[in-house]
């Protein structure tokens, strides 16, 4: 059963976030597209986001990442397609904890192998193909010739990002956060 106060406590809180850390990440402007950071702070907080938070805290990263593009300028129908790259990097990971099972706090290899694995390097790989996907076919914002020098910007930057800053979020704050009431253990609940 979903619980209605930590429900709406977990999307708001982290809509927040991720707002402030969407704004944060346009300050790095990179050459080719404004407000598009090579180095995105905000890829490994969503990470923990979905790992902690589940469902919840996929959606109010999209919430945040939504209101972000928006205050950016971009048009509604863009923010909305575009911005589904943060809810897949914030959901993904918890899908895949909920299979292999891993320590949250990464103490063990496992939890390492899968963290730098699948949340850092195989994730990078999939929102880097979307995101560039989107700016060269549905946005039309940067042509063919800039895809492979463009998702491969994408996919470095949120490697790193994802590695130090998402290893440093699970390590420090995960034992104090499965403690709370706003913790999912599932997707849902």
């Amino acid at each position: 059963m979903v619980r209605y106060v930590p429900t709406f406590v977990t999307v708001a809180s982290t809509a927040a976030l991720a707002l402030v850390l969407h704004l944060l990440g346009g300050i790095t402007i990179t050459p080719i597209i404004p407000y598009l950071s090579t180095l995105y702070p905000g890829s490994g907080f969503y990470i923990a986001f979905g790992l902690w938070f589940g469902l919840w805290g996929a959606i109010g990263v999209y919430i945040g990442t939504m209101i972000g593009g928006i205050i950016f300028g971009w048009p509604l129908f863009i923010v909305v397609v575009f911005m589904l790259v943060n809810l897949i990097n914030a959901l993904l990971p918890k899908v895949v904890n909920n299979v292999v099972k891993y320590d949250l706090g990464l103490k063990d290899k496992k939890g390492w192998v899968t963290h730098i694995g699948f949340n850092a390097i195989i994730m990078s790989a999939i929102t880097a193909t979307y995101g560039t996907w989107m700016f060269v076919y549905f946005m039309k914002w940067i042509t063919e010739a800039y895809w492979w020098p463009f998702w491969m910007g994408w996919f470095l930057g949120n490697v790193v990002v994802g590695i130090v800053i998402g290893s440093a979020l699970l390590k420090l704050l995960s034992r104090f956060i499965i403690k709370t009431p706003l913790y999912v253990k599932s997707i849902i609940s």
